[in-house]
């Protein structure tokens, strides 16, 4: 799956370097010292009912990845390593464990901003120590309106299997600060209280993004109102930015657990007015595209630094 990116036009296809998205990972979510994504994984992607497009006529392709997973305290990250596409292709996501559940968000590769670009949210679980199997979906920037979550979406399976346990994330090179998302926010953000609720919350994030290093994707620390940190992965293309994180949570069998993708465009590179956020639950439903429970929810906010 997380491979390259296609756009169904006419008689062709565009490629477009597109890859896996991403997702974060709460703190002390229960029974994580039992199951792990640690390490380098191998892992294959199928359509649903031979969908190899979505309704947009967007797609990622279905090629076998290796996905390599770290975890430093409470910070759980990971990326895609993209060799066909380049050696320094290695498109950044998150992850999260609930029990036997797993939760992986990542940003797609996008250099050109002609193509379409999204994130991809995995759901799976464990079927042993080290074998998984899951649904994932990507949520492309294209609005739908005739989507829950307003953007074009497509779903599709994986299976995957643990090559090592050791692994070492690659560090981005050091860069001069740069007037673009880069550096420290303050984020406001409204979305419904669960997957069952009509009622919503808003709530604040503060975002310490750091530098991409010249590379389509950076990553972020993100500390919420209970003083919880997270990890999280950003992308932008111009003044329009996005963000992929997972929503801290109470763990397995919650349904307030969630990822949650905020995109939106800077103004005078210091506020975003009003940004639109993707809400990815925990909850299966098969009435719903994204084969869970979806909402929409939006965000506003600041430059801190």
């Amino acid at each position: 799956m997380p491979g390259g990116g296609y756009k169904r036009t006419g008689m062709g296809a565009a490629v477009a370097l597109l890859f896996a998205a991403g997702a974060l990972v709460p703190p002390g979510a229960s029974m994580q010292t039992e199951r792990t994504l640690v390490g380098e994984w191998r892992t294959t992607w199928a359509p649903i009912n031979n969908e190899l497009f979505s309704r947009k006529g967007n797609t990622i392709g279905f090629p076998d990845r290796d996905m390599f997973f770290e975890q430093q305290g409470e910070l759980r990250t990971g990326f895609v390593n993209r060799e066909d596409a380049g050696p320094d292709v290695k498109p950044l996501g998150v992850w999260r464990i609930n029990g036997n559940r797993l939760s992986a968000t990542f940003q797609l590769w996008c250099p050109d901003t002609t193509q379409p670009c999204g994130s991809i949210v995995m759901r799976g679980e464990f079927l042993n120590g080290d074998r998984v199997r899951g649904t994932a979906t990507v949520f492309f920037d294209e609005p739908d309106d005739k989507r829950p979550t307003g953007y074009d979406t497509l779903a599709m399976t994986f299976r995957g299997e643990r090559l090592s346990s050791a692994i070492a994330i690659p560090e981005s090179p050091a860069q001069p600060a740069a007037k673009e998302f880069e550096g420290r926010w303050t984020l406001r953000v409204t979305m419904p209280e669960s997957a069952a609720s009509a009622t919503t919350k808003t709530f604040t994030i503060d975002v310490d993004a750091g530098s991409r290093g010249g590379k389509p994707h950076g990553r972020t620390t993100i500390t919420d109102e209970q003083s919880r940190t997270v990890g999280g992965v950003w992308r932008q293309a111009g003044k329009f930015v996005s963000l992929a994180y997972e929503l801290p949570c109470a763990g397995e069998g919650n349904n307030t657990c969630a990822s949650l993708i905020l995109l939106g465009r800077m103004k005078n590179k210091k506020r975003f007015k009003s940004g639109n956020v993707v809400v990815m639950w925990d909850t299966p439903n098969d009435r719903d595209p994204a084969l869970f429970d979806t909402s929409k929810g939006s965000f506003s906010g600041e430059r801190l630094q």
